[in-house]
């Protein structure tokens, strides 16, 4: 791999210590987001988002909670999950990208190996303070 960081993706986990990442169902809507994969993103504050939100301390029916426009620093939750507070400290993983495939973010249907990761906390999201409440989540 080389070092550019136009070569890399990344991907935001609360596990810490994961020697390969596997692919895993997804839960989004619509069903396209919802691939059996290992999911990644060339953002570093979305990677961030996705590392630092305890997903594993809610549970919401019919999808994942949040919402993400990281163009736009839009980063939202349902008002369920904020009001849970739902920061956990979190690990964001650099992968090589060549194995990835793009279809608005990045998706690997084979298990990815770190090259490298970064141990990250809630207060290494830039935008913590300003995460919003999605209204359409319930």
């Amino acid at each position: 791999m080389s070092d550019n960081a136009e070569s890399s993706a990344l991907h935001g986990s609360n596990h810490l210590n994961l020697e390969v990442l596997e692919p895993k169902q997804a839960t989004g809507d619509p069903a396209e987001q919802s691939l059996n994969a290992v999911y990644a993103t060339a953002n570093g504050a979305e990677a961030i988002f996705f590392a630092v939100l305890d997903r594993g301390a809610f549970r919401i029916a019919g999808g994942g909670g949040f919402t993400t426009v990281p163009s736009e620093h839009t980063y939202a939750v349902s008002r369920e999950v904020l009001e849970r507070q739902p920061w956990a400290d979190g690990c964001v993983y650099i992968l090589d990208r060549a194995s990835f495939s793009e279809v608005g973010y990045w998706i690997c249907d084979k298990p990815a190996i770190p090259v490298a990761k970064l141990n990250v906390t809630p207060q290494d999201f830039p935008y913590l303070d300003v995460v919003k409440v999605d209204e359409s989540r319930h």
